[in-house]
């Protein structure tokens, strides 16, 4: 009975050790994807930056002779469509002039996308540190997971009002007509880029369980001066 009592708890050992050795190794799998994700955000600010540097001799280049007869255009790009109607456009100067605006506003958009993608990830990264101890629910852990949501909250915010820019960037009486540009303008066929209410709806979540946190933090606290 001894023998078999000892192989068991040698066994149940091995399995504890297992879990630890598994739970750790997730760990620092999702810890390497953090930093990974973290890098090629970094690498897209880059890009993005150098891109709106360089875009006018882009749009300068990339225009052909044979599309300046045309009194319409199509700007596409980060699932934005706009359709542009006007005898204006048939001046190539006047053509590369509204490109290179949009080709602006699409560089700035992914960069903006790519900041706030970054100091999310960079959150998350700092919140998986301290996975490994038994103790997380900590002050700066709390305050953490607000910034977390703040900075969903500020990212749905921006995403919405940088919208309006096309709108404003191109006359009016260019812009025959819109998908994912809030215009504002009375008369045009737009589809406006409602507030993103998924994005809200995780920030207002992630504020929740920062509360959850504090309170944990609280008890913990009170329980440690019990102690």
């Amino acid at each position: 009975m001894i023998y078999l009592s000892y192989f068991r708890y040698l066994f149940y050992l091995r399995i504890f050790q297992m879990r630890v050795t598994l739970k750790n190794y997730l760990l620092e799998v999702l810890r390497a994807i953090l930093v990974l994700t973290m890098l090629a955000q970094i690498g897209s600010i880059i890009a993005y930056t150098i891109q709106l540097i360089k875009v006018d001799d882009a749009v300068e280049t990339s225009a052909e002779p044979a599309e300046q007869s045309s009194p319409m255009m199509t700007l596409s790009g980060n699932n934005t469509l706009m359709v542009l109607q006007g005898e204006e456009l048939r001046d190539r100067a006047y053509r590369s002039t509204i490109t290179r605006k949009i080709s602006n506003y699409f560089s700035v958009q992914r960069m903006i996308n790519s900041c706030f993608g970054f100091l999310v990830v960079l959150q998350l990264s700092l919140l998986f540190k301290t996975f490994p101890s038994r103790i997380f629910q900590t002050a700066k852990n709390s305050i953490r997971v607000k910034y977390l949501a703040l900075i969903i909250f500020i990212w749905s915010i921006t995403d919405y009002i940088i919208r309006f820019y096309p709108g404003k960037a191109i006359p009016g009486y260019l812009l025959y007509s819109s998908y994912g540009v809030n215009t504002g303008s009375p008369g045009l066929l737009a589809s406006p880029r409602d507030i993103n209410l998924s994005l809200l709806l995780v920030a207002g979540l992630i504020y929740l369980l920062s509360i959850v946190f504090e309170r944990g933090t609280e008890l913990q606290g009170e329980a440690n001066q019990t102690i």
